[in-house]
């Protein structure tokens, strides 16, 4: 089993563990705090695809700046290095720990509903701030928010088999399988993986992010 195979399951257990975690009456939430939310939620609802900046997939390959460039998070344009102030004001922030391969892992939420779940390559929870940049990002779809997730043209519960032709080729050394496909990164200097279920583009994950070209 690889590192990213290892990366991908850290991220996975980390989410599934913390789904009742993303309670909007704790962890200090303010009237100001839920307003911002509820402005940026609204404004994600009259985004669509047709909004959105698409581009030619690389031959060699995608960038993480491009990559960036053409994913969309509730209607924000993300930038690199990815940060926490790149995700937005909607995002909240919770259940900041160490994990076992010694970074810190984070719960990504939502509207109090947990959406994904990043980790940061640094090793105490201390260093974690708005501009730290986030090494993986895993994003797992959001039921209330059919345009949440838009990556390069196409949205969250696309049909898998309408990926590649967004995405590109796939990456030679990835550990596809019919679950998930893995694409072409410039230099393979980061992972980029698109989920299955039950036929559709479910959950994207970014593996690598402070080392990529």
């Amino acid at each position: 089993m690889n590192r990213n195979t290892i990366s991908l399951i850290l991220c996975l257990a980390s989410a599934v563990s913390a789904l009742t975690g993303c309670g909007s009456a704790e962890n200090g939430s303010t009237a100001a705090d839920t307003s911002s939310v509820a402005a940026e939620t609204t404004a994600s609802k009259a985004f669509s695809v047709t909004d959105c900046h698409v581009m030619q997939p690389p031959e060699e390959g995608w960038t993480a700046k491009e990559l960036m460039s053409v994913t969309y998070l509730y209607g924000r344009q993300l930038t690199y290095p990815l940060t926490l102030d790149a995700l937005g004001d909607s995002i909240e922030l919770k259940n900041i720990e160490p994990n076992i391969a010694g970074n810190v892992h984070a719960t990504l939420c939502h509207g109090g509903q947990v959406v994904g779940n990043v980790i940061f390559s640094v090793k105490n929870v201390e260093e974690v701030g708005q501009d730290t940049p986030i090494d993986q990002f895993m994003f797992m779809g959001d039921n209330n928010t059919p345009d949440s997730l838009i990556i390069n043209g196409k949205s969250i519960d696309t049909e898998f088999k309408d990926m590649q032709s967004c995405l590109g080729e796939e990456a030679k050394n990835g550990e596809s399988s019919d679950k998930k496909i893995c694409y072409k990164t410039k230099g393979d200097s980061f992972t980029l993986a698109v989920l299955n279920s039950d036929g559709m583009f479910s959950s994207l994950s970014i593996n690598g992010l402070c080392k990529a070209q």
